[in-house]
């Protein structure tokens, strides 16, 4: 399946609308506490993504993981659950 041309084709086109995909507007509207947690040789989240995360979500946390890409919770397991439990752990996540 993987030697199909249509198989490529669509994933091209997949990949190209997610990153043409503007959610800046949604991004303001956030004000949950927000973890970021992304790889830093990922190639699917570019360091513009995580400016504007910045820019528009008032209460975040973010955690680059170096010699990762964009499957960080394979990749690094241990380490993204550290972080997230870290985070889920903290007194304004619990309410």
């Amino acid at each position: 399946m993987a030697l199909q041309h249509s198989i490529h084709v669509s994933a091209y086109q997949s990949l190209s609308a997610i990153q043409e995909t503007d959610l800046s507007a949604d991004l303001a509207a956030i004000r949950a506490p927000t973890l970021v947690v992304y790889g830093k040789q990922d190639r699917m989240v570019r360091s513009s993504d995580i400016q504007r995360i910045k820019q528009f979500v008032p209460n975040y946390v973010q955690h680059q993981i170096d010699q990762c890409g964009h499957y960080l919770m394979y990749d690094h397991r241990d380490v993204f659950l550290d972080d997230l439990l870290a985070f889920l752990r903290q007194d304004n996540i619990q309410g």
